[in-house]
């Protein structure tokens, strides 16, 4: 399990399911939030537009980045032409 996950329910644990989805929404905004700060980064030292990769620093940040936007997440695969 991604350790930032785990610790989203560490201490009290969630009474309803809406708790546990704004943990979850909490978390993923984080993570865009963190991407785009990275991308913002990488495309202010180019000085100027270009495709840039925002790999996030932190390895359990990373990995649910792309799980969210990377090439095989669900919504790049929706993104993507029927065959």
């Amino acid at each position: 399990m991604n350790p930032l996950v785990a610790k989203l329910f560490e201490g009290e644990p969630p009474k309803t399911l809406k708790e546990v989805a704004d943990r979850y929404g909490a978390l993923f905004t984080d993570i865009q939030r963190q991407q785009h700060a990275r991308r913002d980064a990488l495309l202010k030292a180019a000085g100027h537009w270009e495709p840039v990769e925002p790999k996030l620093d932190d390895p359990s940040a990373e990995a649910l980045r792309l799980a969210l936007y990377g090439p095989d997440s669900p919504a790049a695969r929706l993104l993507q032409p029927f065959p």
